[in-house]
């Protein structure tokens, strides 16, 4: 048997080479060791393998219709290995350096496939790690200045761009590089950075103004809370992606412009107000059970008997599983949004987020296939990190789990504990309560992620319709909403 060392260079020649056949082979003894390695080299072979996809994809990328191509099983592969690799108990005590290596190989494929946001967590933990880690500074930056031409404020745009420039002089100035790496990426970098530079001097853009002048609330409890969302990343606003500062301490991303046949009600500008209303319900309510104490009057009289399993009882348990349920019950509205917009037809007793996508099992409708929509291809691929038992692929450890978790709190027993001891049973699931809040919060940036790729997605697709309307020659209205206030019961 080969050693982990000459594992790893040979999948590096395979690569190297463009050699799928091989790669896949090397793929295949991967797989057989991962089965009884323990430790640390459970970690590396779960790497490597990963690397053996990323060799196949790179083989491909001379090909332009492969880059579009939404049929990405090598790409899923890809994504579920780095992060099998990332929750195996061993990954912490690894080498740093080799942490930051995963992680911004992750991050890569994730933004490649149109995840930018997903991506940035990534580099964001990398950053953690080794501050100066100058292939994350210069990825995520790349990825910021990329993901600013599909926003339609263009004040947004400036903003990012300008905190693109700046993660582009780290990496280059500061940065920590790999062996041959920034002779590699120096050229196109500085020369990245000097189109951004050219751009924000041709509007002016005016980066020293205070990014803290916004008002948090007129409460200690509402600045509170808001410093929350801003530290958690969790405003549906594409600025606290970079900025914990107040400047993006609004929920302001709504749906762009769009249009509608003549007599069409327009109907689409509700959907998403109810979207981003559960959401930001569902967020709150997972602040108030992680922040604030259940009421006193609740639980008073309420009697409640030791079952000897250290149950954690309260209000706020309440809160949490609503916060849980609410948010996970959005992604299947987003299925209902795309099932209308792109008139697929569904029966809407049947749309799910993963199912809206397929006209039969695992056969991309032709509406998607290959579409030039970066967003929505984005938003196609994070259904994937959802379960569904009709569907075989998932780029999410956890999603099998994550499901049957929704399926327990709403139809079986589910205690939480300080410390999870006791045996689960068909009946009742036993779960530490900080796991518990740990998803809860993952699946909150996980709806936000989806709200914010659905309205860029419709950006995009306004933009294509239009195009096609002027070459038929068509007659549509365009429909663009004011806000409004929330109703406040006097």
């Amino acid at each position: 048997m080969t050693t982990l060392e000459s594992l790893a260079q040979a999948i590096d020649n395979a690569s190297d080479a463009g050699d799928e056949k091989q790669l896949r082979q090397l793929s295949l003894e991967c797989e057989q060791r991962i089965e009884t390695a323990e430790g640390e080299d459970r970690v590396h072979l779960l790497y490597y393998r990963a690397n053996t996809y990323a060799g196949i994809i790179s083989s491909r990328q001379h090909d332009d219709s492969y880059k579009w191509d939404w049929e990405q099983l090598d790409g899923v592969q890809n994504i579920l290995l780095l992060r099998r690799a990332i929750k195996e108990p061993a990954f912490k005590s690894v080498n740093p350096v080799y942490q930051c290596q995963i992680r911004t190989n992750l991050a890569s494929r994730l933004n490649d496939l149109g995840r930018p946001l997903a991506a940035n967590e990534q580099w964001l933990e990398t950053l953690a790690t080794i501050p100066r880690f100058a292939k994350a500074l210069a990825g995520r930056a790349k990825a910021i200045s990329f993901y600013t031409s599909f926003l339609y404020d263009t004040g947004h745009q400036a903003c990012l761009l300008d905190a693109a420039k700046s993660m582009f002089d780290d990496a280059l100035q500061d940065g920590i590089w790999e062996s041959g790496d920034r002779a590699t990426y120096e050229s196109d970098l500085t020369k990245e950075r000097e189109q951004i530079e050219a751009y924000l001097i041709q509007v002016a853009y005016d980066g020293s103004f205070d990014l803290n002048q916004w008002s948090l609330g007129r409460s200690k409890a509402e600045r509170s809370y808001r410093h929350w969302c801003l530290s958690q990343r969790l405003f549906i606003n594409p600025l606290n992606d970079i900025y914990t500062e107040s400047i993006a301490a609004t929920d302001v991303l709504h749906l762009p412009d769009h249009t509608y046949e003549i007599a069409e009600t327009p109907r689409f500008p509700a959907y998403f107000n109810l979207l981003k209303q559960e959401y930001v319900s569902a967020r709150y309510r997972l602040y108030r059970a992680t922040h604030e104490d259940d009421p006193g009057f609740l639980m008073r009289d309420v009697r409640m008997l030791d079952s000897g399993e250290n149950q954690v009882l309260g209000h706020y348990v309440e809160e949490l599983r609503s916060a849980f349920g609410s948010a996970y019950a959005i992604f299947d509205k987003i299925g209902l949004f795309l099932n209308d917009y792109y008139r697929i037809g569904l029966d809407p007793k049947k749309v799910s987020f993963r199912r809206v996508w397929f006209e039969k099992k695992d056969q991309l409708r032709p509406i998607f296939r290959d579409h030039p929509n970066w967003s929505l291809r984005g938003l196609y691929f994070l259904s994937k990190d959802l379960f569904d038992e009709s569907f075989s692929d998932v780029a999410e450890p956890d999603a099998n789990d994550l499901a049957q978790l929704r399926h327990q709190l709403e139809h079986r027993f589910v205690s939480f504990q300080q410390i999870q001891n006791g045996a689960n049973t068909e009946t009742h699931r036993l779960m530490q309560i900080d796991d518990f809040e740990k998803k809860t919060l993952r699946l909150l940036r996980m709806v936000r992620e989806a709200l914010i790729y659905l309205s860029l997605a419709m950006h995009r697709e306004e933009f294509l319709r239009k195009q096609e309307t002027k070459d038929k020659g068509g007659i549509t209205g365009v429909f663009a909403p004011w806000p409004i206030e929330a109703f406040r019961r006097l």
